[in-house]
């Protein structure tokens, strides 16, 4: 039997166990909690979305009260409307020399390779869900002194108030079903922990919580904004990249433009989407979902022919607009 490094390395298998460790923490990446995924979806297919109007009453001229042994009121039905989708294939590779994963004096040369690899790929998954998310033409949008009243850091902007009325435009939007989920860029929430009308809700005036100029702990902000809004998920979008060609000099950026609010319904019910035989998705409106044919997973292989070993990243998903309707992006939060 030809000998075979393969056999006495199971890189795969390492590989694998590499890519399922090295996961940054879910406080910078939110990019896989942020949005609802389909898992297992075909390759390609439709999205069968039913139409809100049906579920909103018989409408004006319809009186359901009858007469006994007359004819009953018959609703109108409007048509459901249906989205096609296609996965997107996205991979990425590093390559190691055996002699620097024998010799090399920083470690494991290979287990170096997997976390570069995964990280670069969730950071580039990242930027793909802020690009769809915070993009104004995606959604309905308006600035934030539009909707919020003033910019967040404007003397006078009553940041509460705003928020509210941003949610309940969501609200309005979407038929009377609240927004479930509220992701701010990271510098626009860093003003939300400094203004004085967010710092209001916390402590008492006379401790210079309200009146002082003590910032929000930013786990306390969330609370707040989740439980006096009732919006049950609110994200930061932190994340930072390097935005520089290759062989350029670094230039790091933010991966969610830091003075954007995405607010919307972007969860639903878990009994609200189904998949049938055919492949094809059924689902009540949502302003977005992931459809994901194969989640991250990694393997490695050797190329004798350069003496190095590839350690490789790849998935299958998109993301997708349902209904632009049932979100929000507000823009130009910060003066």
């Amino acid at each position: 039997m030809a000998y075979s490094f393969n056999n006495l390395v199971p890189v795969k298998e390492l590989v694998q166990g590499i890519m399922a460790a090295a996961i940054p923490p879910e406080s910078q990446l939110i990019h896989n909690i942020a949005m609802r995924t389909i898992s297992n979806s075909k390759p390609s297919g439709t999205f069968l979305k039913e139409n809100s109007r049906n579920y909103m009453g018989a409408g004006a001229g319809i009186d359901p009260q009858r007469a006994p042994g007359s004819a009953f009121a018959r609703l109108s039905t409007f048509d459901r409307t249906s989205i096609e989708f296609v996965v997107e294939n996205y991979g990425l590779s590093r390559e190691v020399a055996h002699e620097d994963i024998r010799d090399s004096q920083y470690g494991d040369e290979e287990k170096f390779a997997a976390q570069v690899v995964h990280r670069a790929m969730l950071l580039n998954k990242e930027k793909r869900c802020a690009d769809l998310l915070f993009n104004a033409s995606n959604f309905e949008t308006n600035t934030a002194a539009g909707i919020l009243g003033g910019q967040i850091n404007a003397a006078g902007t009553k940041a509460f108030e705003g928020l509210r009325n941003l949610r309940d435009t969501v609200f309005k939007n979407a038929h009377g079903i609240h927004p479930d989920t509220m992701i701010f860029g990271h510098d626009v929430f860093q003003e939300l922990c400094k203004n004085i009308d967010m710092r209001g809700y916390v402590g008492d005036a006379t401790k210079g919580v309200a009146s002082g100029g003590r910032a929000l702990r930013e786990d306390i902000l969330l609370s707040i904004i989740s439980n006096e809004l009732s919006i049950p998920c609110v994200y930061v979008g932190s994340a930072r990249h390097d935005s520089a060609v290759a062989g350029a000099t670094s230039s790091e950026s933010a991966i969610w433009n830091t003075e954007t609010i995405f607010c919307g319904i972007l969860k639903g019910n878990d009994g609200d989407f189904r998949t049938q035989n055919s492949g094809n998705i059924k689902g009540t409106p949502i302003a977005a979902l992931n459809f994901e044919n194969q989640a991250l997973e990694g393997d490695a292989e050797d190329e004798w022919s350069r003496n190095s070993r590839v350690v490789r990243a790849m998935e299958r998903h998109v993301y997708k607009v349902i209904d632009s309707k049932l979100g929000f992006v507000v823009t130009d939060c910060l003066a």
